[in-house]
């Protein structure tokens, strides 16, 4: 009776291992016919449709670039473009959460930007950025300051005829009743963004070493970022192997680490450099990588700063009533803090802040390329190949309404008033400093920098619209490096803030 009982048990027990064993064989096989499904799918790769170069074209439409795009699924190939492929708002996710070993940002610079320096230089140069931004911010105050006399020196120069970065005597006119005419308004700001940030960096060399002034003016004006417009100009450079103009700004940086080491500076006073550095003699085995992060920094601060201002100041003139919402904001702040201008107080404008959002995002400021570790698919289903150069499109992302809501196409500041996004910190509604793990990292330092400039412009001049430019109207977009408007004058009046009337 035992033995059957134990026999019966044995029995029941192998038949349930049995079972078991079959159904995980069975959830084994339904997962590998559900993955074979999903290669069988795969294999038959969505076609990937190619449109034409808006970016490039003389007579291009907005719309007709975003729809475009958004037909061919938010992926597609450009018609004589050096990118591979440029991809539209529904890969965002994908290109902000792709690792490094999937899709590659260093590499686009050192394929498309090619330099004598090593590319272990230039890595270590990365890292000196933010040894730069750490340095900034720890004296953020007194810099901020000291840039503030610089502009109100620069304002002042240019209105008076003369030119730091190019000759053009004809951009400022005098009108009748104080009115000033600027014919030019991105030239206006790029010549003065180069003396300010040039005397910031170089001190007092920025009037004595014409060389080195130079070299920033040639560093400024050759390609350092990807454009359609200007990738021709890009590969002939590259190809050429001519001496890096960032060569001369080397030879400063060294010039000045010796002085930091060497000197007491018993005055106090400190440049740039040894603001940065201090007297540690190890950043001396690293001149190479600190000369190419300082260059990155002066082109930054420079070049890809001014447009955001341009820009800005474009949408206040045909935009009235958000130019009184900001001087309306200034005049509150001035009420709270005075004639102050710190981080704190600059902080405080929120309504600025939410303008830079506003204008940078209707600009589609900023690039985004990623060259490809592996081939990888879209969730759309599209498969782009291994060593394939990607370009998201800031700008279609930028005026997508499943991203920014109604009237994407208007220019409204107000629509950040009650979310937590700030023009400081880069994030989905703010990609202008980069997408994902990989952005500015002056982006903090930058931003301070932007509204201090505009501040001043708006407590000393007043922008004037419609009454005074009867070609005040919207007139589309330039794609060249940066992205600016097409229309480029504006007219100001000089004034005192506190004596502003709205109902003017």
């Amino acid at each position: 009776m035992f033995s059957e009982q134990l026999f019966s048990c044995y029995f029941y027990s192998v038949v349930f291992c049995l079972t078991i064993a079959a159904g995980y064989l069975a959830i084994l096989l339904f997962k590998q016919i559900i993955l074979a499904e999903i290669l069988n799918s795969h294999n038959k790769d969505k076609p990937i449709e190619t449109i034409r170069n808006y970016e490039s074209s003389k007579n291009s439409n907005i719309l007709e670039y975003i729809s475009a795009l958004q037909l061919a699924g938010d992926a597609a190939q450009v018609e004589n473009s050096r990118v591979d492929f440029t991809l539209g708002p529904s890969a965002f996710e994908e290109m902000a959460n792709f690792p490094q070993n999937l899709v590659n940002d260093l590499k686009p610079v050192f394929k498309l930007f090619p330099d004598h320096r090593s590319i272990a230089t230039r890595l270590e140069g990365f890292v000196f950025d933010h040894s730069i931004f750490r340095a900034l911010m720890k004296n953020i105050d007194p810099l901020l300051e000291k840039k503030r006399m610089l502009i109100e020196k620069a304002f002042k120069s240019n209105f008076e005829g003369f030119l730091f970065f190019k000759e053009d005597d004809d951009n400022i006119q005098y009108i009748n009743n104080g009115i000033i005419y600027i014919n030019d308004v991105q030239l206006f700001i790029a010549d003065t963004f180069f003396y300010v940030e040039t005397s910031l960096a170089y001190g007092k060399d920025a009037e004595k070493n014409k060389m080195l002034i130079k070299s920033t003016r040639d560093l400024i004006l050759s390609p350092t970022s990807f454009s359609e417009s200007n990738f021709t100009k890009i590969f002939k450079l590259s190809n050429l192997g001519l001496k890096n103009p960032g060569d001369c700004i080397k030879e400063y940086v060294q010039k000045e680490v010796i002085s930091s080491m060497n000197s007491e500076n018993p005055s106090g006073k400190k440049s740039f450099l040894q603001l940065v550095f201090g007297k540690d003699d190890s950043f001396f085995e690293s001149i190479e990588s600190i000369g190419y992060a300082f260059s990155y920094f002066i082109v930054l601060s420079i070049k890809h700063c001014y447009p955001l201002i341009s820009n800005l100041l474009i949408e206040i003139s045909i935009n009235p009533l958000v130019y009184d919402k900001l001087v309306l904001e200034q005049l509150s702040i001035i009420k709270q803090f005075g004639d102050t201008i710190n981080e704190e107080v600059l902080d405080k404008m929120v309504f600025l802040d939410a303008a830079f959002l506003e204008s940078t995002r209707l600009s589609g400021s900023g690039q985004t390329l990623r060259l490809l570790e592996t081939d990888i698919y879209l969730s759309n289903g599209s498969k782009l190949k291994k060593g394939s150069l990607l370009k998201f499109n800031n700008f279609v992302y930028s005026r997508d309404n499943r991203v920014y809501g109604k009237l994407p196409h208007t220019f409204k500041p107000e629509r950040y008033l009650s979310t937590q996004y700030k023009f400081s910190e880069p994030s989905k509604k703010n990609i202008a400093w980069g997408i994902g793990w990989k952005s500015c990292p002056y982006t903090q330092y930058c931003s301070l920098s932007l509204k201090l400039f505009m501040t001043i412009f708006l407590r000393k001049y007043r922008i004037l619209g419609e009454n005074n430019d009867p070609n005040s109207s919207h007139m589309g977009y330039l794609f060249d490096e940066s992205t600016f408007h097409s229309r480029s004058s504006i007219y100001i009046q000089s004034f005192n803030i506190l004596d502003y009337n709205p109902y003017e």
